[in-house]
């Protein structure tokens, strides 16, 4: 397990990078409004190549209260090598989204039972 922590900007910027193994999963994301403003958050599940933007929006302008933390706890992404999870804020440098993520490194076995 891994935690990672991002200051958001205006611009979208990776906040987790899936890789390793077979990708990776988030247990829990945090969004700390550490200003005394009301800001916006968006948040984008991008696929590998591709880029931030409408299409792959998953949270739109969620607004957070001044020194608000919002908690994602209960929705699990599963990152596939080279996905990403992007984020931007409506101010720079006012709120700092963290990750707790786990690699996943496990794939299934196949065995062959032979005849005797």
């Amino acid at each position: 397990m891994s935690i990672q922590s991002t200051v958001l900007t205006t611009q979208a910027a990776n906040i987790l990078v899936g890789g390793g193994g077979l990708g990776t999963a988030t247990t829990t994301v945090y969004l700390c409004n550490k200003t005394s403003s009301n800001l916006t958050v968006n948040l984008f599940a991008v696929s590998s190549g591709f880029t931030a933007n409408g299409n792959n929006i998953i949270y739109s302008n969620v607004l957070m209260t001044s020194n608000e933390t919002y908690i994602m706890d209960v929705e699990k992404i599963f990152l596939g090598i080279g996905d990403m999870l992007v984020a931007n804020a409506s101010a720079g440098n006012a709120i700092v989204a963290t990750v707790s993520s786990i690699k996943k490194y496990f794939g299934f076995r196949i065995v062959k039972i032979l005849d005797c």
